[in-house]
C-alpha cells in the first residue's frame, strides 16, 4: 500500500481528491466534482459509499471507504448513471488510474 508521504503528494498534486488515513488504518477517498453547496448526503449500495447531491441531485462529491477494494473507473460510472451526473464524467481517467495506483495493495 503507499505511504502517507506518496498520499499527501499525490493529494496536492490533484484538485478535487482528498485520501485520509485514520489512526486505525482505515482509508477514505473523498472526490469533489463542484464547488456548489451540499443539499442531500445518500448512502449507496454497498453502504462504504457515500454521495453528496446538490438541490438539483447533481453529485457534488462522493466518499468511498475502503477504496482499494473497488475499481474506481468502473464504481464512478455506476454512480454517474445511478444518479445521471454529468459533473462525474468531468474527472479524468488517467486520474482516476493514477489513484487506483497508489491505493493497489
Amino acid at each position: 500500500m503507499a505511504s502517507r508521504r506518496d498520499v499527501i503528494a499525490l493529494t496536492h498534486e490533484m484538485s478535487g481528491v482528498e485520501i485520509n488515513w485514520s489512526p486505525d488504518g482505515a482509508l477514505a477517498v473523498y472526490f469533489r466534482f463542484s464547488d456548489k453547496p451540499v443539499a442531500k448526503t445518500v448512502e449507496w449500495n454497498p453502504s462504504d459509499i457515500i454521495v453528496d447531491l446538490d438541490k438539483a441531485g447533481e453529485v457534488v462529491g462522493l466518499e468511498l471507504l475502503n477504496p482499494q477494494e473497488v475499481s474506481l473507473k468502473k464504481l464512478l460510472r455506476q454512480i454517474a448513471k445511478k444518479f445521471h451526473s454529468d459533473s462525474i464524467k468531468t474527472f479524468e481517467t488517467p486520474r482516476i488510474e493514477k489513484i487506483q495506483e497508489l491505493l493497489a495493495v
